[in-house]
């Protein structure tokens, strides 16, 4: 069978997926889910390495510039590096 949209489709699914994973962590951490599933971060990691699948082959459909691509997420990587090293802001409580 052949892929719909030359991979568009598998990654909108893929990133849906890794999206639940993240939501899971977020409520769980990334030991065990309690429906479970032995490890989250195991099942991030599984579909992370899908969306990155997904993200190679619609470049190579796509005839993407793999090296525009590179650099931007060089770059994006130090914006969250930077951001991460920022102090968090203070909480500011209700007054219910």
């Amino acid at each position: 069978m052949a892929m719909a949209h030359n991979g568009l489709a598998k990654l909108a699914e893929e990133l849906g997926e890794l999206s639940q994973v993240v939501g899971k962590m977020l409520a769980y951490g990334t030991g065990p889910h309690p429906d479970g599933t032995p490890s989250l971060l195991a099942k991030f990691e599984e579909e992370a390495a899908d969306v990155l699948a997904a993200v190679a082959f619609v470049s190579e459909t796509h005839n993407v510039n793999d090296d525009a691509i590179e650099q931007r997420a060089f770059m994006k990587l130090g914006k969250f590096r930077f951001w991460h090293a920022q102090p968090e802001p203070e909480s500011r409580g209700t007054n219910d």
